[in-house]
């Protein structure tokens, strides 16, 4: 996903979308518990609040 995305809407966009497609597969509690610390694993990689992406999976589900 970080090698994918160019800037902070191309990884919100990628984000949201791989979220979707797997809420779609799976639960939407499960998907929400396991991604909280991919979320703050990425935000430290890109260097943002983990807050925008935090709210972007809660409008994804």
């Amino acid at each position: 996903m970080l090698s994918r995305a160019t800037n902070l809407d191309s990884l919100l966009l990628i984000f949201v979308v791989g979220m979707g497609i797997l809420s779609a597969f799976l639960v939407n509690d499960t998907i929400a518990l396991l991604d909280i610390p991919l979320i703050v694993y990425i935000s430290k990689q890109v260097g943002i609040r983990p807050l925008v992406l935090l709210i972007a999976l809660a409008l994804c589900g």
